[in-house]
């Protein structure tokens, strides 16, 4: 089970992210890898993934398997909507 506090403390990184890196309307996107949240944020690899599994669930931004795949993540202008829904 993911302790919703730290859902939310991964969301909040992932939503300053997302702000600081993209514009409204633009095609970038914020970008980072397991290993980068779980450096920041203090947190084991597999317990950030296990976090990130949990926000997935609910917004399908990544593939199914991102955790395994090895590439960097994305998230786009467009996803913080969703991002700060599920935040609350």
């Amino acid at each position: 089970m993911v302790d919703p506090r730290d859902v939310n403390y991964v969301l909040d990184y992932l939503i300053s992210g997302t702000r600081n890196s993209t514009s409204p309307g633009g095609k970038k996107s914020y970008k980072f890898s397991i290993t980068d949240l779980a450096e920041d944020l203090d947190y084991a690899e597999d317990e950030a993934a296990k976090i990130l599994q949990h926000i997935n669930a609910s917004t399908n931004l990544w593939p199914a398997d991102f955790e395994t795949a090895g590439k960097k993540l994305a998230i786009p202008n467009a996803a913080l909507d969703d991002l700060k829904k599920i935040r609350g």
